[in-house]
């Protein structure tokens, strides 16, 4: 990966960055639709266990930001997730 703020879900580390997130407050899950045309789907997880029943139900591939909601005003620091 390029960037310290992505995570590929199939590296070894992918767990232990994403429980990071949680560490502060619940997270914020915003679903990108990229080629449909259709705005964003948001989800807001307050345990790993939501985080994970979501991340069930979305397709392999589907690309995601997720945000710690203590966070929301800076955009920027959200965390490009990728199936």
């Amino acid at each position: 990966m390029n960037s310290k703020k992505e995570v590929d879900l199939k590296s070894p580390d992918a767990s232990e960055r994403i429980s990071d997130l949680f560490r502060n407050a619940p997270i914020l899950a915003e679903i990108t639709f990229r080629r449909s045309g259709t705005s964003s789907d948001y989800y807001l997880c307050q345990t790993e266990d939501e985080f994970a029943e979501l991340l069930n139900r979305l397709p392999d591939r589907q690309e995601f930001y997720l945000t710690c909601v203590d966070d929301l005003e800076l955009r920027h620091f959200a965390t490009k997730v990728r199936r």
